[in-house]
């Protein structure tokens, strides 16, 4: 709530204000268990609930956030949405910890986005996602070796590291206006 209020149900009628890092207006939570809680809101304001205080997600966006939601086999990936149509992709490490990429994706609407919630979808058939990834790296691969020198050595072990592909998921968010979208 206002001011960086977080207030969490302990059982039966009883509730428990917990403590916030910030003073910011929070105006969404989620989480996947009660030790896995994301709580977002104003100026790019992105929190973590850890051993029962809540730190922030550092580097976040400074946008409005409206809504919060993570598919339940990739802790690694939150979907984010907000004011003036923002849709944004986490990810990181474990529960953020160690920092998080922040992706925007391209959205149709400038309309204050209000809600968000999505589904993961089947693994691709062979020849889908991880086929192209594949190629992808044989690519770069490649690359790499037509560019080594030509007096036979090519240097040290090639490593190339993309991370984990996003999981195959759907994306559905409503906003002001009638505004509902579908995506990636």
């Amino acid at each position: 709530g206002d001011f960086g209020a977080a207030i969490r149900r302990s059982g039966g009628d009883s509730f428990n204000q917990l403590q916030t890092s910030t003073a910011k207006g929070l105006r969404a939570v989620w989480g996947r268990s009660a030790s896995e809680v994301y709580a977002a809101g104003v100026s790019g304001t992105i929190l973590r609930l850890r051993g029962g205080s809540f730190t922030a997600v550092e580097g976040s966006p400074p946008h409005v956030y409206r809504d919060i939601w993570g598919p339940a086999d990739h802790p690694e990936f939150l979907y984010l949405v907000g004011w003036d149509g923002v849709i944004l992709q986490l990810h990181g490490g474990p529960n953020f910890g160690q920092g998080a990429t922040f992706t925007f994706f391209n959205c149709a609407t400038e309309r204050r986005l209000e809600g968000v919630w999505g589904r993961q979808l089947p693994p691709p058939p062979d020849g889908g996602v991880d086929a192209a990834i594949d190629a992808a790296v044989d690519a770069a691969v490649d690359a790499a070796v037509d560019a080594a020198p030509r007096d036979g050595a090519i240097g040290p072990d090639l490593a190339i590291d993309f991370g984990p592909p996003p999981p195959p998921i759907e994306i559905w968010a409503v906003g002001v206006s009638g505004t509902v979208l579908k995506g990636p």
